[in-house]
């Protein structure tokens, strides 16, 4: 393997390419690193490369660039953990229950926070709004400025992965949470 390519000056230039698209230094160094470990064990993959600075510099610039979209998909998924943290916090429970029904409801609101973490912020805002809140579907199309069939469609596939989730259970614990509210 070229050993030019594990020289402080060329390391440092990859730094700065990383750098430029992530938003901590550690988070490029690791972006860094992560390329010249496959390297490490992919040898091969500079096989044939007529540059192979250009190649993984651009390897980095491509990492890097995987990394900052994860890094926001990340950052899109905080409300909807806010939300299914709060809606744990706030649930009540009926003032007469016996300590197993009291463990079994605390179990149904896990899941219930469980699968609402799955759901993107767009399918929790819109499956809050119908299924806790009890809006209609044309409610919830308004009250999010979109289309009926957006708001059908989130629904659903809000619906759908929570089933695939959670299965009955959690449909129940949002049936007793939805009485509850109403």
């Amino acid at each position: 393997m070229n050993s030019e390519l594990y020289e402080q000056p060329f390391y440092n230039q990859l730094l700065k390419v990383a750098n430029k698209l992530l938003s901590t230094p550690e988070s490029a160094e690791d972006a860094v690193q992560d390329v010249f470990a496959k390297l490490v064990e992919r040898p091969d993959l500079l096989n044939g490369i007529d540059n192979p600075k250009g190649y993984v510099k651009k390897a980095v610039y491509n990492h890097s660039v995987n990394v900052r979209k994860a890094e926001a998909r990340r950052e899109e998924k905080w409300p909807a953990v806010e939300f299914a943290a709060g809606l744990e916090e706030n649930f009540s429970y009926p003032n007469e229950v016996t300590v197993d029904q009291e463990a079994e409801q605390k179990e149904q609101v896990q899941l219930a926070v469980d699968a609402l973490q799955h759901l993107s912020d767009l399918q929790l805002q819109a499956f809050t709004l119908k299924e806790i809140e009890g809006y209609t579907t044309k409610e919830v199309a308004q009250k999010l400025s979109i289309s009926y069939e957006a708001a059908k469609e989130r629904i659903k596939a809000a619906r759908g992965k929570i089933r695939h989730l959670n299965s009955e259970k959690i449909e129940y614990f949002l049936k007793m949470q939805s009485d509850r509210i109403h």
